[in-house]
This record gives structure tokens, C-alpha cells and sequence, in this order.
């Protein structure tokens, strides 16, 4: 395995798609927010019940565990992905959407992840991978041999390539890591697909699990871009006896146009949504879609206009707004973010964190954000301030 990998990174540059100057395709991204983990106790409650009564002439939806889920919000976009490499700029076109679920705010985290490719758009290549402002180690990055394990499974083809297949796993749980296995192509040492899995000993507040899996396409350049990501975050029980939250998130890209890049001013606004983007009957979704949808999206799509007059639901889809967002609105203050408000680390033993920014009501020019924070073990006070102008941003 170590041979393979030292064959990954010496052949990184040829790969990364950060080797091409720009690129842009044509994607279709897929979003669901699930309610899940449903415990014995909170089926007994009338809340439960009553989302039963609303759902029973449907087939059980199953998560990865077994259990029920209750979707409870989906999204589809088509949109337009632009990126150019120096100086680094990205945009996001949405030109349809079709959206079904409980009512969300247009400012929430969840209703933003429309498209697809602003949030989930992950490159192995890099040595660190961010989530929620912690960064994982990449398996092939440049610490791979300090950090991981790894085990040579099997040579298997994958989309008609002969590919290595090795199982990674950290050498330290307590670290920023992964978990999974990958596909290297034979010929090119480049990573072709990969399962990675974060789990509870990142620490991550409010989250169980987090899993990424990605296929890459090589381009007509020689670097590889994601074809195919599907991307899950399990949020744990909020309180004891509740239940928890799924977001899935799927992203399918096509039609790669490389080293192609745009004006400047072409990139100024980041992600733009199409004036008639909703404006989309059935039969145009059957077309556009990348693959059809499966008998579990149809199911799906039609337990939702059920439990979405359920109050509870609409409860837990904001709580998972929150989460995902880190931070709760108070008019033109925001306190968070809460993923971060506790951690445990050797340095600071338990540490709480309070953080505040200004959103748009308290002034559409400037941002305020600041925080402060304080350790059990070395009772040191920690304390930041930031001004942002958001013109500028």
C-alpha cells in the first residue's frame, strides 16, 4: 500500500484539478433532511403518533441503521458551476429548482443548500479538508504516512479502470481523520472514487457521523474532477428520548469545459438563482434530471406533503438549521456558532465558547462578529473581535 500511495503523491500534480487554470460543467444536486433515529420511547409520544397516522399508507422509509426516517424537506437544482483557479474565484448558477417541505427561511443554512457545489465541493488532493471550521487530514495528503494506516484490499475495475483498492484508518482516533477505503487507477495513480467516514471522536457537537463518497472523471487535460459526490451529516438526539436529523446531499456533474476561464467580473456574485428558476413543471424535472429518480425519492417526495402539517416536524427541521448553521437569529443579532460552543482538547480541558455576529438588519454594509472563550484547564480567557465590510467579502 505505501508503494501506491507514494505513486499517488508523486503523480498529485498531474491529478488535482487545482493544475487547471479553470473549469465549469453542467450539475444536478439533490438534498433531503430527514427525520431519523426514532427511538422506542419517542414513538410513544402523541407527536409521534401523530406523524404515524399521516404516513401510514406509505412504505417505511429505513435508514442506514434499520430504522425509520421521515423526510421531511427536498430539494433538486440544475444549475451552472464556474471556478477559476488564480486568483481563486467560483460562482454558482441556479437555473431551476424544485423544492418540497416544510416552510424555511430564506436566510436558513438548509434552504442555501440549493445547489451543491459551493458547499460540497471537496478535493482529496488538498492536505486538509474543512467541516464546520475543523480541518480533516486528507488520506492522500502530504501527512499521509504519519497519519493513516493502510491496508491493500484488492485490484477491481471501476468504471471500466484496473484500481488499486486500499482501506484506510487513523493511526490516532483522537485525531482530525478519516475512516474508508479508496479506488487509485493502476495507471495514472489517481484517485478514482473514495468512501470517507467521520465519526464521534472528532468531537463535532450536535454530530454523530459525516460521510463523504466521491467518483472522479479524468478530463481531456489529464486532471480528474468529482462526477458523482453523495454527502450525509447524522445529527444525534437533541435531547434524550427525541429523535435525530439526516441531511443527504447528492451532486452529480457533467459535461466538463477545462482551462477556460472567465473575466473577473464574471465570478463577483458567487451563487445567483435564475429569476424563473421555480418555474418548472413535472415533465421538465423527468428530463433534466442526470438519473431518474428511485422508488425511494418517489416515496419520498409524497410522505412529505403529509408531515409537513405535523408542528413537530417543522420544530425539528429549524433545530437542524440551527445546527447546521451554528448560529440562532434574534432579530439583527446572531449567537453561535453552537457547534462550537463546547469542546475538550489537552490544552484547554473543557472549553466553552460564546459567539455573536450582526446580520443584514443590523447594517447591510458591515458585519460585527466576536467571541469569547474560557478553559477548565488552563483558565486562560481567549477573546477575538472582527469588522467586515461586506462589499468586500
Amino acid at each position: 500500500a505505501f508503494k501506491i500511495l507514494r505513486g499517488v503523491i508523486r503523480n498529485r500534480e498531474k491529478n488535482d484539478r487545482s493544475r487547471l487554470s479553470a473549469y465549469e460543467y453542467d450539475s444536478y444536486a439533490k438534498m433531503e433532511l430527514d427525520v431519523d433515529n426514532i427511538s422506542d420511547k419517542f414513538k410513544d409520544k402523541k407527536v409521534m403518533q401523530d406523524i404515524s397516522s399521516a404516513i401510514k399508507k406509505f412504505e417505511q422509509q429505513a435508514g442506514e441503521d434499520g430504522k425509520m426516517v421521515i423526510p421531511t424537506y427536498i430539494t433538486e437544482s440544475i444549475s451552472k458551476f464556474y471556478y477559476r483557479e488564480s486568483p481563486r474565484r467560483r460562482r454558482e448558477h441556479i437555473l431551476k429548482t424544485n423544492i418540497k417541505g416544510v416552510g424555511m427561511g430564506e436566510g436558513g443554512v438548509v434552504s442555501q443548500l440549493v445547489g451543491g457545489n459551493l458547499v460540497a465541493n471537496y478535493n482529496f488532493y488538498q492536505n486538509y479538508i474543512s467541516f464546520f471550521g475543523k480541518d480533516f487530514a486528507s488520506p492522500i495528503g502530504e501527512q499521509w504516512k504519519q497519519t493513516y494506516q493502510y491496508y491493500l484490499q484488492d485490484t477491481v475495475q471501476v468504471d471500466g479502470k484496473v484500481c488499486f483498492q486500499i482501506e484506510f484508518e487513523p493511526k490516532n482516533p483522537a485525531d482530525l481523520t478519516y475512516t474508508g477505503q479508496m479506488w487509485i487507477d493502476t495507471t495514472h495513480f489517481a484517485l478514482v472514487q473514495i468512501d470517507a467516514t467521520v465519526g464521534k471522536e472528532a468531537n463535532l457537537n450536535f454530530i454523530e457521523k459525516i460521510k463523504i463518497s466521491q467518483e472522479l472523471e479524468q478530463t481531456s487535460e489529464g486532471a480528474w474532477l468529482p462526477a458523482r459526490t453523495r454527502f450525509l451529516i447524522d445529527l444525534e438526539e437533541i435531547t434524550k428520548g427525541s429523535a435525530g436529523m439526516l441531511l443527504k446531499m447528492y451532486i452529480s456533474n457533467k459535461d466538463f469545459v477545462v482551462n477556460k476561464p472567465h473575466a473577473l467580473e464574471f465570478y463577483d456574485r458567487t451563487s445567483e438563482v435564475a429569476e424563473d428558476a421555480r418555474d418548472a413543471n413535472p415533465e421538465y424535472w423527468k428530463h433534466a434530471r442526470h438519473e431518474s429518480l428511485s422508488k425511494q425519492d418517489l416515496v419520498a417526495f409524497a410522505m412529505i406533503d403529509s408531515v409537513k402539517a405535523v408542528p413537530v416536524v417543522r420544530t425539528y427541521v429549524e433545530i437542524a438549521d440551527i445546527i447546521l448553521s451554528g448560529y440562532r437569529k434574534f432579530n439583527d443579532v446572531e449567537v453561535g456558532p453552537y457547534i462550537s460552543s463546547f469542546a475538550v482538547n489537552q490544552v484547554e480541558g473543557a472549553r466553552f465558547r460564546l459567539g455573536f455576529r450582526t446580520n443584514a438588519k443590523f447594517d447591510s454594509h458591515w458585519i460585527f462578529r466576536g467571541h469569547a472563550s474560557f478553559g477548565t484547564k488552563d483558565l486562560m480567557p481567549k477573546y477575538s473581535g472582527e469588522v467586515r465590510s461586506e462589499e468586500h467579502t
